[in-house]
């Protein structure tokens, strides 16, 4: 992306430097893996009624742990 934005002080930017530094925090995805892995390993151990209690169904548990990848 490659969007410029204009600041009331009439500097511009690119946003292509903001994906850049996303890229450069976690170039392979390590941190953001462990991340998931770590949600789907605790939310796994859970018991259906756990899970339950926190409006979690054992089928979402996968789709949260991805959805966790982007999150910060």
């Amino acid at each position: 992306m490659n969007t410029t934005i204009h600041r009331s002080t009439g500097e511009t930017f690119s946003l292509k430097f903001s994906a850049l530094r996303e890229a450069l925090r976690d170039p392979l995805g390590i941190a953001s893996g462990l991340r998931a892995h770590r949600v789907f390993t605790h939310l796994s151990a859970l018991s259906d009624t756990q899970l339950a209690a926190q409006g979690i169904a054992r089928t979402d548990i996968c789709q949260i742990a991805l959805a966790a990848m982007n999150i910060r």
